[in-house]
């Protein structure tokens, strides 16, 4: 039996449920496999001024594509102190408050059961996000099959997952140093300048922000054509003009 194989069969077992969806890789492949068990199946994402909008438009896509019913939910996260206090516990919190809502949406919706994408690795780092799903009862069917960060990454090819389905997103939280505190102006003008260097062609990339200064961290490989680009006065022109006093490349390259 396939992993893939497996996955469906752990689906089955479960006669109605909601799916955790970000529209990141692994909640993608987990609603693939539950869009042929449950046709109709239903993906519920949160989104904050902690996401990127790019995110919430990606999951709407990729669900519409299998057919999935797809809710969004959305809540002022930043007014919850432990989490605009921005500690290294923040991620905890964070997720908390994230499956609390689409648990609520899932039972709105006559759905007693929420899945997320949480994979093997994940479980064996007890990441703060496999905590928050424990406690508050969310089902794991990828760690369930013992299915890996590299396994997941072969059944991405294998089921045409889309390229935009594949980033690897952090929330805009994690551009800004711990302990700073965060604010809605901070974070929309973080997601504004990483639209901004999208939009030149430049997918992978973090805006860090210290203060006021903008820390650009790009490929390595990316580094040179960057400098080269004809574009690049006119990105620093915009990234000023937005409010940010200093723009600077990181030398470290790209960290997801």
């Amino acid at each position: 039996m396939t992993l893939y194989q497996k996955l469906k069969e752990t689906l089955a077992q479960y006669k109605s449920f909601a799916v955790a969806y970000s529209g990141g890789l692994d909640s993608s492949v987990l609603l693939k496999a539950a869009s042929e068990v449950c046709p109709s199946v239903t993906a519920v994402t949160y989104h904050s001024v902690m996401h990127p909008v790019w995110e919430k438009e990606n999951a709407a896509q990729y669900a519409a594509a299998l057919g999935a019913r797809f809710i969004p939910v959305s809540t002022d996260i930043i007014a919850v102190d432990d989490i605009s206090s921005n500690l290294p516990t923040r991620c905890y919190y964070c997720k908390r408050v994230i499956y609390r809502q689409i648990i609520c949406a899932a039972r709105d919706n006559g759905l007693s059961l929420v899945l997320d994408g949480s994979n093997a690795d994940d479980y064996r780092a007890s990441t703060p996000g496999v905590r928050a799903a424990r406690e508050l009862g969310i089902v794991s069917p990828l760690a369930q099959c013992g299915i890996t960060k590299q396994d997941i990454l072969r059944l991405a090819d294998l089921l045409g997952i889309p390229m935009q389905n594949r980033a690897t997103y952090a929330c805009l939280a994690s551009r800004l140093p711990a302990g700073e505190r965060l604010t809605a102006d901070k974070l929309r003008l973080i997601e504004r300048a990483e639209l901004l260097l999208h939009s030149y062609g430049y997918d992978a990339v973090r805006v860090r922000m210290h203060s006021y200064m903008a820390r650009i961290e790009l490929p390595k490989e990316l580094m040179q054509r960057f400098m080269q680009d004809g574009h690049f006065d006119s990105i620093y022109s915009a990234l000023t003009d937005m409010g940010f006093e200093y723009v600077c490349i990181d030398m470290g390259g790209y960290t997801p």
